[in-house]
C-alpha cells in the first residue's frame, strides 16, 4: 500500500539505505560474518507486491496568484505565486524478443529470450513558483524561485523463456526521486538618463538531485523440461549477482552557482543610433555521485533446505527469519568507479555592437571569450584517478 509520502512526491526518503549501514564497501566486507548478517537485517522486507492494477484516477491541481501593489512612495511591488500537483498511475505491456542472428542469409536465428513484460507506473510531482519584483525610480530588482519534486515508482513483472531451455519470472522495483531548486536574484538599473546607459546583473543558485533508492531485482526460474507442477526457484547465487537477486542505491547531487554583469550604452555615430554591450559571467558546478551495489548470497550446503527456501514467494524470501549466516545475507560488490566528484568552472566575457547604417542595414557583431575548467576525481581498482581539462574558446559572430 502507498503512504502519504508517496502521494506527496516525497516517498523516496523512506526508501533510503539504513543510516547505520557502512558507508563504503571496504567497511562492510571487513566486518565479521555475524555482523554482516545483522546489517542485512536492517533492510526492510519490501519485496512483496499488493493491489497491482488498481489506482485512483489521474489528478492535476494548480493554483496561481498574481498581483501588483502601488506603494505610497510611488514604488511598485509585483508578486506571482503558483503551485502545481500531479499524480497518475498507469499500466503498459511490452513484448521483448532477442535472437542469435547467425548470418543474413539464414534469416532469424535461435531465440535468446522471449519475454512478456508488464509495467506498473506510479508518478507524483509537486511544483512551486514564487516571483517577486520591486520597482523604484529607474531601478528594478527581482527574485525568481522554482522548486520541483518528482517521485516515480515503477514495477516490472516479466515472464518468458531464456536461452530456449529456462522459464523465468523476473521482478524489478525501481524508484526515481528527483528534485530541483533554482533561485535567481536580478536587477536592472538606469545609469545615465542622458544616454540611456543601463546595467543589469544577476546571481543564481541551483540544486539538483537525482536519487535511485533501493532498486530491487529478483529472478525465479526453472527448466522447461521440469515437471509443470515444480516450483520456480529464486536465482540467489553463492556469489553475489545483483542482476538476479540484489539491491542498488545511487545518489546524484549537483550545486550550480552563477552570476553575470552586463553594461549597455547607446551612442550616435554618423548620425545613426548604435549600441555597445559588454558583459562578464561566472558559473561554477559541483557534482557528487555515489552508488552501492548489493547482492544476496545463499550460504548453505543443505540442498533440500536451500530448495525449500528458494521456492518461497518474493514477499517471504527475504523475511528476517531467512536472513542468517546459514541462509541468506547481503554481499557488497560496489566498484570504486561507482563514486566520483566532478566540477566545471566557466568564466566568460563578451563585447557586442548593434549598428544601423543608412536606415537600411542592421549589423550585430562581436566576440565572446570563454574559459572552461573541468575536473573529475574518482578511483580505479588500484589508485585514485584525477582528470583535469582546460578549454579556451574565442567565439566571434557577425549578423547582417
Amino acid at each position: 500500500s502507498r503512504s502519504a509520502l508517496d502521494f506527496s512526491s516525497f516517498g523516496g526518503n523512506a526508501k533510503a539505505m539504513p543510516s547505520s549501514f557502512p558507508s563504503s564497501r571496504e567497511a562492510y566486507v571487513n566486518q565479521p560474518q555475524d555482523r554482516r548478517v545483522a546489517l542485512s537485517k536492517q533492510f526492510d522486507n519490501s519485496w512483496g507486491i499488493n493491489n497491482l492494477g488498481t489506482a485512483l484516477p489521474s489528478q492535476n491541481l494548480q493554483v496561481v496568484y498574481g498581483n501588483s501593489f502601488l506603494l505610497k512612495s510611488e514604488n511598485k511591488l509585483g508578486v506571482i505565486l503558483s503551485a502545481t500537483y500531479r499524480n497518475s498511475a498507469g499500466i503498459s505491456e511490452e513484448v521483448r524478443n532477442d535472437f542469435n542472428e547467425i548470418s543474413p542469409s539464414e534469416g532469424r536465428g535461435v531465440p535468446l529470450f522471449e519475454y512478456q513484460d508488464r509495467y506498473y507506473n506510479f508518478n507524483s510531482s509537486l511544483g512551486v513558483l514564487a516571483n517577486v519584483s520591486y520597482l523604484w525610480g529607474t531601478n528594478k530588482i527581482g527574485l525568481k524561485s522554482i522548486f520541483n519534486q518528482s517521485y516515480e515508482d515503477n514495477y516490472l513483472a516479466r515472464t518468458g523463456t531464456y536461452d530456449i531451455q529456462t522459464l523465468q519470472r523476473v521482478s524489478q522495483q525501481e524508484v526515481n526521486d528527483r528534485r530541483l531548486i533554482n533561485s535567481v536574484l536580478e536587477g536592472d538599473h538606469l545609469v545615465n538618463s542622458n544616454n540611456n546607459s543601463r546595467i543589469n546583473w544577476n546571481v543564481s543558485f541551483s540544486r539538483i538531485t537525482n536519487d535511485q533508492p533501493d532498486l530491487r531485482r529478483l529472478a525465479y526460474s526453472k527448466f522447461i523440461t521440469d515437471d509443470p507442477s515444480a516450483p520456480y526457484q529464486a536465482a540467489v547465487p553463492m556469489v553475489a549477482t545483483p542482476s538476479t537477486a540484489g539491491r542498488f542505491f545511487s545518489e546524484l547531487g549537483e550545486n550550480i552557482y552563477g552570476g553575470s554583469l552586463n553594461y549597455t550604452v547607446p551612442f550616435k555615430w554618423l548620425a545613426e543610433s548604435h549600441t555597445l554591450k559588454v558583459g562578464v559571467l561566472k558559473q561554477y558546478k559541483k557534482r557528487d555521485v555515489s552508488a552501492r551495489v548489493l547482492g544476496y548470497i545463499l550460504n548453505t550446503s543443505d540442498f533440500n533446505a536451500s530448495q525449500e527456501l528458494l521456492s518461497l514467494p518474493q514477499g517471504q524470501l527475504f523475511a528476517p527469519e531467512n536472513i542468517a549466516s546459514d541462509k541468506l545475507y547481503l554481499d557488497d560488490i560496489t566498484n570504486p568507479t561507482n563514486r566520483y566528484a566532478g566540477a566545471g568552472d566557466l568564466t566568460g566575457g563578451y563585447v557586442m555592437f548593434n549598428n544601423l547604417f543608412l536606415n537600411k542595414l542592421k549589423a550585430s557583431w562581436g566576440v565572446r571569450v570563454e574559459n572552461y575548467l573541468e575536473t573529475l576525481n574518482t578511483r580505479t581498482n588500484a589508485r585514485p584517478l584525477s582528470l583535469r581539462n582546460n578549454y579556451l574558446d574565442v567565439l566571434p559572430t557577425v549578423d547582417l
